[in-house]
C-alpha cells in the first residue's frame, strides 16, 4: 500500500512545482482537495498486489493520472479565467 500512495504524492507534489503560478488561486486548490480525496478511496478498495510490478507499468499509470489532473486543471482553469476575464476589463 506505500507503494500507491507515495506515488500519488509524488504527481501531487510535481503538479504543485509544475503549476505553482496558480497557487494564489482559490479554485486549484480546492480542485486540487476534490482530487486527492478521490484517490484515497481509489487507493484504499483497490487490491494492491504484494508482488512486484514493473516499472514501465507503475510509470504508465502515474502518467495518466497526471495527465488526466492536468486536463482538469486547464479545463477549470478556462473556466474559472474566462469569467473573471468578462468581469474585470484589463486597463492600461
Amino acid at each position: 500500500m506505500a507503494l500507491p500512495v507515495l506515488n500519488s504524492i509524488g504527481v501531487f507534489g510535481f503538479l504543485i512545482a509544475l503549476k505553482w503560478k496558480l497557487r494564489r488561486r482559490f479554485w486549484f486548490w480546492g480542485i486540487l482537495i476534490l482530487i486527492a480525496a478521490l484517490h484515497v478511496p481509489l487507493i484504499m478498495f483497490i487490491p494492491w498486489t504484494t508482488q512486484w510490478v514493473p516499472a514501465l507499468a507503475i510509470g504508465v499509470i502515474d502518467s495518466a493520472d497526471f495527465c488526466l489532473i492536468v486536463w482538469i486543471l486547464a479545463a477549470v482553469g478556462r473556466l474559472m479565467e474566462g469569467s473573471n476575464a468578462n468581469e474585470m476589463p484589463h486597463s492600461r
